[in-house]
C-alpha cells in the first residue's frame, strides 16, 4: 500500500504500535516478577500482576505517547532532535533508570 501512494494504513501502523508496546510491557513484567523472584522462589499470584501492572503502565502508556507525540506533531516534523531529549522524555528515561534500580535491588534480594 505504501508503494502505490506514499502513504501507508493507519489502522496497520496502530495496531503495529499497539504490539509494539504490549511486547515492551509483557517483556518488562516477566523481568520484573522473575526478579521479585515470582515462579522461581515462590508461586505468582494475580496480586503480583495487578501491583506491578498499576505501577508499570503509565510508564509505558506515556512512552507509547510520546513516540506517537514524536512522529506525528508538526513541531517534530523539522527536528533531528531525538524524542527522548524533550524535558518528558529525560524524566522518562530517569523513570526507566529507577525502574533498573528496583530491579537490580529485587535481583540481589532474591539471589540472598
Amino acid at each position: 500500500v505504501f508503494a502505490r501512494n506514499g502513504r501507508g494504513v493507519v489502522f496497520l501502523y496502530a495496531m503495529a504500535k499497539c504490539c509494539q508496546a504490549l511486547s515492551k510491557c509483557i517483556l518488562f513484567s516477566i523481568l520484573l516478577l522473575t526478579s521479585q523472584g515470582n515462579c522461581i522462589s515462590r508461586v505468582m499470584n494475580a496480586h503480583d500482576v495487578r501491583r506491578l501492572l498499576r505501577m508499570a503502565t503509565p510508564f509505558l502508556l506515556t512512552c507509547v505517547g510520546l513516540e506517537l507525540w514524536g512522529e506525528f506533531a508538526d513541531s517534530r516534523k523539522y527536528t533531528t532532535d531525538f524524542v527522548y531529549s524533550t524535558s518528558l522524555g529525560k524524566l522518562l528515561v530517569y523513570g526507566d533508570l529507577l525502574f533498573l534500580a528496583l530491579f537490580v535491588v529485587n535481583i540481589r534480594e532474591s539471589y540472598t
